[in-house]
């Protein structure tokens, strides 16, 4: 009996940790109507929850590709083995 709970627990588990060793998501976001002649992309990383580094936040993203109007925000996360590795990016176009 015990084998059998902890079988549906481990399958349970396992399921709804989609992505424990890698994982790569894009989440895009048309948010105005200029045309999406500039890009720049701005990351931020995280090792094992205890070191983080970088700036990925709108306002580096606008001073770095020099865009005034914003016309899309996309944001992409990868993550390698859960906690060991993770990546946020946000990639924004505009004028």
């Amino acid at each position: 009996m015990n084998r059998i709970l902890f079988s549906i627990f481990t399958v349970f588990a396992l399921y709804t940790c989609k992505g424990i060793v890698y994982r790569q998501e894009k989440i895009p976001g048309k948010i105005g109507n200029v045309e999406g002649l500039k890009s720049a992309k701005v990351c931020a990383y995280n090792f094992l929850f205890l070191v983080s580094a970088g700036d990925a936040s709108i306002t580096e993203a606008k001073r770095q590709g020099e865009i005034s109007r914003i016309h899309s925000i996309e944001i992409e996360v990868s993550s390698f083995f859960f906690i060991f590795f993770r990546r946020h990016c946000l990639i924004l176009t505009g004028d």
